[in-house]
């Protein structure tokens, strides 16, 4: 690789063509049609524009005139845009008398950042909720070779009043449209609704106690703390009534703050409290059988209608 300096201009020109052999006269013509190039991208684009060329083909278009044809890659910070350029050359007066460039912009680069914008809103919504809106912000498209670009960028995450932010990265082949890899990582996790949280730990713990044949539960305190980055614990204490006693409970919920999810939910009684509640399932079956025996009984004994039957009163022991 050689770097060749131009008269034309202090632009930075790579010559990535290999090495290559040829005439005295030709070899000047590359050199002259590569100052023309360089000095007509410069008036087209402005200078600081970092050019490559690739290797030329030379052919002689008549007895006077040299055609040198090539192609380059122009690079302006990380975007890079193919072009392809014509020179004639007169070689008796060593002169250009013509230069072509045709910018080679690619039409795909919007396509392509819509193909990696997509595969990224569906990893979003598979991983923090199908709810979750994103809005990218402008993307960076970097030429890794003739066929592979890297798009790259941030965007902003939404969910239920929740933001946050996070910055995307795919590689794609651009001949096919294909993403060759991408990837996603927060910036800034989603906040995490407080009360949201603990209303829904609240619900948890108090549908967790009914299916275990609690009556009521009563909350009484509540903590909040943050295990992990992306988790929430929430806990306190509660009571729940069994029967006609109330019984002093300890509640903890942990929530994924990324998906908004109550992840567990459990309890425990205090320590001299009775038993899990659970076991109180057992005795309401005995109860209900004992009701229906007691039913069946006051009927035989003395016909009447089976819903004037009325227990006053009815407990269970062990």
């Amino acid at each position: 690789m050689v770097l060749i300096a131009t008269t034309a201009s202090c632009t930075p020109v790579r010559d990535n063509s290999p090495d290559y052999t040829y005439s005295t006269h030709r070899s000047d013509s590359v050199a002259l049609c590569k100052d023309a190039v360089t000095t007509k991208i410069n008036r087209d684009k402005g200078h600081g524009m970092n050019i490559q060329f690739d290797r030329p083909e030379v052919f002689e278009a008549s007895r006077r005139i040299d055609t040198v044809e090539g192609r380059g890659v122009l690079r302006d910070n990380r975007r890079y845009t193919n072009f392809e350029y014509r020179c004639d050359i007169n070689v008796d007066s060593n002169r250009v008398v013509r230069t072509d460039v045709d910018y080679q912009y690619d039409a795909d680069d919007n396509q392509l950042v819509r193909v990696c914008q997509d595969q990224i809103r569906d990893k979003v919504h598979k991983e923090v909720g199908p709810g979750a809106r994103l809005n990218f912000k402008p993307a960076d498209t970097e030429q890794l070779s003739r066929r592979q670009v890297r798009i790259s960028g941030e965007y902003d995450v939404s969910l239920n009043n929740r933001t946050g932010k996070m910055s995307y990265q795919c590689e794609i082949n651009k001949r096919i449209d294909k993403i060759a890899s991408y990837s996603n990582r927060w910036l800034i996790p989603l906040s995490a609704p407080v009360r949201a949280n603990e209303q829904d730990c609240h619900d948890a713990v108090l549908k967790k106690a009914r299916r275990n044949g609690a009556d009521r539960v009563k909350i009484e305190s509540t903590e909040r703390e943050r295990s992990s980055r992306d988790q929430v614990k929430i806990y306190g204490d509660a009571a729940l009534l069994d029967g006609r006693q109330w019984k002093s409970i300890e509640y903890v919920c942990r929530i994924n703050t990324r998906s908004d999810r109550l992840e567990t939910v459990n309890y425990k009684f205090k320590s001299g409290g009775s038993g899990p509640v659970h076991s109180m399932k057992g005795n309401q079956h005995i109860e209900s059988l004992c009701k229906k025996a007691l039913t069946q009984i006051a009927l035989t004994s003395s016909p009447t209608d089976e819903r004037r039957v009325r227990f006053i009163d009815f407990a269970s022991e062990p």
